[in-house]
This record gives C-alpha cells, structure tokens and sequence, in this order.
C-alpha cells in the first residue's frame, strides 16, 4: 500500500527505495524524540487543562481546535523540514478526549 494507491506498480516501490537508500534519505525516528513526543503531550495537557474552567464560553472551543490544528502543524512542518517523526496519534487523542470530558 502506499499514498498513491494499491495500482501502484511495484517496481517503482522498489526503485523508490533502493533511491532513498543510496541518498541517505531515509526516514528515522531517534530515541530521543519519544522525550518530545511526552512533553508535548504534557504541554498540550497543561494548556488543555488550562482552557478547561471557562469551557462554558465559545471562546475556549475555538482555542482547543487552534491548538490541535497548531500541534498537527507544527508536527508536518517538523516532518517536511527536519525529518523529524512526532506522533500525532496520542496528543490528537488527548485533545480530542479532554474536550469531550470538558463538555461533561
């Protein structure tokens, strides 16, 4: 499977990797960056918590989708620029369950 679809052929997947091999472009994920991936989750928690008491307001609803969608930027813009792979998974998943629990 890849972005393009399944009709994809599969001598361009090999030619593709055997490329990115030989150029040293290569997709890695250091150790260190599950480090940045828990005080990101950690960042987005405390400023989530922080929105949290003035939930009643529209204002606070926009401001946790501004977040999400800077967090979701900021890890594309990392990714495009310095090949950096942050998870989008858990923080996206924190954000979205602190909002619904803030609606309780």
């Amino acid at each position: 499977m890849t972005p393009y679809g399944r009709a994809f052929p599969g001598v361009e997947i090999r030619a593709n990797i055997i490329e990115n091999l030989l150029e040293g472009n290569v997709l890695q994920r250091p150790g260190w960056i599950t480090f940045v991936d828990v005080a990101g989750m950690l960042a987005v928690a405390l400023v989530m918590l922080g929105l949290l008491p003035a939930s009643e307001s529209p204002g606070p609803h926009c401001s946790r989708r501004a977040l999400l969608a800077a967090y979701l930027f900021l890890a594309t813009v990392l990714f495009r620029t310095e090949g950096l792979w942050l998870n989008v998974v858990y923080p996206t998943l924190l954000i979205v369950l602190l909002f619904i629990s803030a609606r309780w």
